[in-house]
């Protein structure tokens, strides 16, 4: 999985965050804060990630208490969808709190669901962005969409301070409505994130690979999550997506390499 940073993605994400902070003390009742949620006695952190898929829109990772949508949303979703989609990711994380890190779609989360009153179209997993705006009843955007295209056609202007300026409104205005890009290309560069290995426990050979996949030109960390360690790798895609392939035949290659010369040295440590 690949995780996106750009200026528009922290902008969405800001939004989402929003969003979800408001679900959880409206909605389900309990005590928010800027950055966390309360269970119980116990606070929780929030994370919201922006990830590429083809295959997935949204996504919880328990063990970091994150949720994650698929970069498609940020444009194409209709407002009420999206909202369904993080009530989704919502009940899955609450129900991975409250019973020991259960993230299916069986029963217990959907007595979730029932609990706050939401539908199937909550509790369902959700198929495609087309066929979820298609069941979803919104205003028209007329007046929105001839202004966006006002936008788009003054950003090639030969003038390049209007053209730069009409962009990042239009782009501002795609953001907040959830409309279609209108087959326009994004001119910034996403910055990818990759978890590459993961393992119980930090250890020599993950300290050896890290340092290695920094001539690949991304950013090695550990990130610790609940009862395990995850080597990820910023960078831009291309490089990320070649760290990955490296670190995977380093951690292969390494495990043969140790155990070749472990059983030329027996005492090896």
């Amino acid at each position: 999985m690949i995780y996106l940073y750009s200026s528009t993605v922290l902008s969405f994400r800001r939004k989402v965050k929003t969003m979800a902070l408001r679900i959880l003390k409206e909605e389900m009742g309990f005590t928010t804060g800027p950055e966390r949620f309360r269970v119980g006695d116990t606070s929780y952190p929030l994370g919201i990630v922006v990830f590429d898929n083809e295959k997935k829109l949204g996504f919880c990772d328990g063990d970091f208490y994150t949720i994650g949508l698929n970069k498609s949303l940020m444009y194409q979703a209709k407002d009420g969808v999206l909202r369904d989609i993080v009530r989704h990711e919502l009940a899955h994380l609450l129900t991975y709190i409250c019973h020991r890190g259960d993230l299916s779609h069986g029963q217990k989360f959907q007595n979730t669901c029932r609990r706050y009153g939401w539908g199937p179209s909550v509790s369902r997993a959700y198929s495609s962005i087309e066929r979820e705006n298609e069941t979803t009843t919104q205003l028209s955007h007329d007046k929105l969409l001839g202004r966006i295209k006002k936008l788009l056609s003054l950003s090639s202007s030969s003038n390049a301070h209007e053209a730069q300026a009409a962009t990042v409104r239009a782009n501002e205005l795609l953001l907040r409505h959830n409309l279609s890009t209108l087959g326009v290309q994004e001119e910034e560069e996403d910055i990818c994130q990759k978890r590459v290995l993961g393992a119980r426990r930090s250890n020599g050979k993950f300290h050896c690979i890290a340092s290695i996949l920094k001539t690949f030109l991304v950013y090695p960390v550990s990130n610790y999550g609940r009862g395990m360690v995850y080597l990820e790798v910023t960078g831009p895609r291309a490089n990320v997506l070649l760290a990955d392939y490296v670190a995977h035949f380093l951690d292969q290659e390494l495990e043969i390499l140790w155990e070749k010369h472990r059983r030329e040295n027996p005492n090896l440590r």
